[in-house]
């Protein structure tokens, strides 16, 4: 049975930048792992993981004009991408993830592998996308760290029972009353409007004219 809550603010914040402005709203981590990754046990990893947590099996569905994280996706439906080749060029990977704004009815994270071995020498690089609805910068440390659990578990050969995890809740329901987006939204409106001052890095730019940092 599909499980499915409608979107918080700051989620609906986050669809909205996606779409509209040429899929701002994308995060993209870059983690290099050390030692050597059997790529069908990182598949299996994979998919252990995306079965335990909810959160990993939505897209975004419209419905009379709300919006819902609806959890409706199989884990092959996820575009999963493991090489063994060396990664030349970080950069280019990033900018590319970066280009690629989610079909937000299909799927909201994808994930790419380079594990490169020859002779003594092993090296893994894993890349992990998100909608920014669906995560943000830690939780991708905590995604990563728990597919290098499951992954380590599969090599030992004792892959444990596990909990599934169901769709957790929006931000704002987990904040108290007094430090909700309303009273934030009513505390703002009786505030005199300064002038703001736009930074370089917050000015608008098509994605095929922005430029990666790493």
């Amino acid at each position: 049975m599909e499980a499915s809550r409608k979107l918080g603010y700051w989620e609906t914040i986050c669809k909205f930048a996606h779409d509209l402005y040429a899929g701002t709203s994308i995060i993209v981590s870059l983690s290099k792992i050390l030692g050597t990754i059997n790529p069908q046990d990182l598949y299996r990893a994979l998919e252990i993981v995306h079965y335990r947590y909810a959160i990993l099996q939505t897209t975004i569905v419209e419905q009379k004009h709300q919006h819902y994280l609806t959890q409706n996706v199989s884990f092959n439906a996820i575009p999963i991408r493991i090489l063994p080749t060396s990664l030349i060029h970080p950069e280019n990977e990033i900018e590319r993830e970066l280009e690629q704004p989610f079909p937000i009815d299909q799927y909201l994270w994808r994930f790419t592998a380079f594990c490169y071995h020859e002779g003594q020498e092993s090296k893994n690089y894993f890349i992990l996308t998100t909608h920014h609805s669906l995560s943000d910068g830690l939780t991708h440390v905590n995604l990563i760290e728990e597919i290098l659990k499951t992954l380590k578990e599969i090599k030992q050969g004792n892959v444990s029972s596990f909990e599934t995890i169901q769709l957790p809740l929006s931000i704002e329901a987990l904040l108290p009353e007094t430090s909700s987006w309303e009273s934030f939204i009513l505390a703002k409106n009786n505030l005199t409007p300064k002038e703001t001052i736009a930074f370089p890095y917050q000015d608008y730019a098509p994605i095929k004219e922005r430029k990666s940092r790493v």
